[in-house]
């Protein structure tokens, strides 16, 4: 599936931030120095999008596209505690099963210690009905910190777990030049690299930081506009009606965006 031609990558934002910064716009021409130099003001821009700055008045968001991951674990029987992929940056809701009896089960997550406590004191095993996700001991060196779930009761028998997860990105390359988020973020990403120029060249902030927090707010109600489901359905019950008609038409807004009407 071909990219959108006007999505940005590497190669645009090499330019943008050389012509920032004053320098010679083609790459070919740059020393190694120019060279690392500028990649190191792109991957630094890229994280300030993926983990943008409060923007006053404004929780601090959290990009749909971080979390579009979906992995799978494969339990075993008498084993309770699995790794996490080497990308797994956290996961807000369960994992998902298919039984014998076709229908989908939820282990939701709990803290550690209800995982520990509650393993503490029943050695049986069967399906999980909980599971705890904690990091794994590291001393730094080679790798991050790394993290592993598990479970409660200990598997009695093999199952194949689904779950959502956010992801953690890697850095964009010209081999590997797009960044997550797309054409719809391209202006954005840009004035985030082109934010981290300014900031290193000056040491302050300035028109291209104003321009980045511009972009910013406007990604993010845009991301928001495009994520926020259309219509929740009927909210209520007859218990209070005594005889009085329900409006099932009735709609909420949800971050500014109005539901579509049932027709």
């Amino acid at each position: 599936m071909a990219e959108s031609t006007l999505t940005l990558g590497y190669p645009e934002f090499q330019v943008e931030v050389a012509d920032y910064l004053g320098f010679d716009t083609t790459t070919a021409n740059w020393d190694a120095a120019t060279t690392a130099r500028v990649d190191r003001i792109i991957q630094s821009g890229l994280r300030q999008f993926y983990f943008p700055p409060p923007i006053p008045g404004l929780p601090r968001h959290e990009w749909s596209f971080l979390k579009a991951a979906r992995g799978t674990i494969t339990l075993a029987a008498s084993d309770y505690a699995y790794d996490m992929p080497d990308d797994y940056g956290g996961q807000e809701v369960g994992f998902t099963y298919a039984a014998t009896d076709y229908v989908y089960h939820t282990v939701p997550i709990v803290p550690e210690g209800t995982v520990l406590a509650l393993r503490s004191g029943d050695t049986a095993e069967s399906d999980p009905s909980c599971a705890a996700i904690r990091p794994k001991a590291s001393t730094g060196g080679t790798t991050g910190h790394r993290f592993e779930v598990i479970f409660y009761p200990t598997p009695s028998t093999t199952r194949t777990l689904t779950y959502p997860y956010k992801v953690l990105c890697n850095k964009i390359a010209t081999g590997s030049p797009y960044a997550l988020g797309g054409m719809n973020h391209s202006e954005t990403i840009k004035a985030s690299c082109r934010a981290v120029a300014e900031r290193e060249k000056n040491d302050d902030r300035g028109v291209e930081w104003t321009n980045f927090t511009e972009r910013l707010l406007a990604s993010i109600q845009q991301d928001q506009r495009e994520h926020s489901p259309h219509r929740f359905g009927y909210n209520g019950d007859h218990s209070d009606s005594r005889g009085w008609p329900h409006n099932h038409e009735l709609v909420v807004t949800v971050n500014g965006v109005t539901p579509i009407s049932p027709t």
